[in-house]
């Protein structure tokens, strides 16, 4: 080997190779952690779609409050409940409370446990009708309280 000869001469042009390969392996990576348009994009485009999801179920929801206020009274038969508050819990998971009024303690206790089955169902049946549930998931409470509030009863997941 010639001393006086530059460097780049006196080396192999496949070890040439090798280093230029891994430099621009190494300079490709450098740019892509430090281009944060591809990150960006797929955080706008996640979150695009939790917000579209998100306006979905609250639509669904909405009807699901309306369902729950013109027709629970019809359903069960008798005018007792007053005033309903719907709770989201979890993604796919709501729970109903239910004022009643003092009707209820004039209720025999099998009435009364038949009335909390029959709100129970109608309530998990309007999950379903309104695509918030599944027949397979896990069912939705209910609960009851008087105008004290009162917890009578409950009914479901807990």
């Amino acid at each position: 080997m010639d001393k006086n000869k530059p460097l780049f001469m006196r080396t192999s042009w496949w070890i040439w190779v090798i280093i230029v390969i891994s430099g621009l392996g190494i300079l490709g990576s450098v740019a892509s952690y430090f281009n944060p348009t591809t990150e960006t994009s797929k955080q706008q485009t996640k979150s695009i779609k939790q917000n579209a999801i998100n306006q979905e179920t609250e639509r669904k929801v909405e009807k699901l409050r309306l369902d729950i206020t013109n027709s629970f009274n019809e359903v069960v038969g008798i005018n007792i409940f007053t005033k309903s508050y719907l709770e989201h819990i979890a993604d796919n998971h709501f729970e109903i409370t239910l004022t009643v009024n003092d009707k209820w303690y004039y209720l025999k206790e099998y009435q009364q446990e038949r009335l909390l089955e029959d709100a129970w169902q109608y309530f998990n049946y309007l999950g379903v009708e309104h695509n918030l549930r599944t027949d397979e998931d896990m069912p939705w409470k209910v609960v009851f309280i008087d105008t004290y509030d009162k917890e009578l009863a409950k009914q479901g997941w807990w």
